[in-house]
């Protein structure tokens, strides 16, 4: 069996402890990564999703031209 790759944005949101909108809006800024399936939905990559959360927790500000800090999500 392979492994789950992809989270769902109600995954997401329960991981930043926010609401799902706030994902979405997140989404639309260009703050988090998604991909679009074929029936419309949104998937979020894990390792991603999970490297911005381990640096969140440490502090450490984004590298990426164009993404914000925690504090301005």
């Amino acid at each position: 069996m392979q492994a789950k790759s992809y989270f769902t944005r109600t995954e997401v949101a329960r991981l930043f402890e926010v609401s799902p909108n706030t994902i979405s809006r997140w989404v639309r800024q260009g703050k988090l990564p998604s991909i679009q399936t074929p029936g419309g939905r949104r998937r979020y990559p894990q390792e991603p999703i999970l490297r911005l959360m381990r640096q969140l927790r440490e502090g450490v500000a984004f590298s990426s031209p164009g993404q914000m800090g925690w504090e301005e999500l």
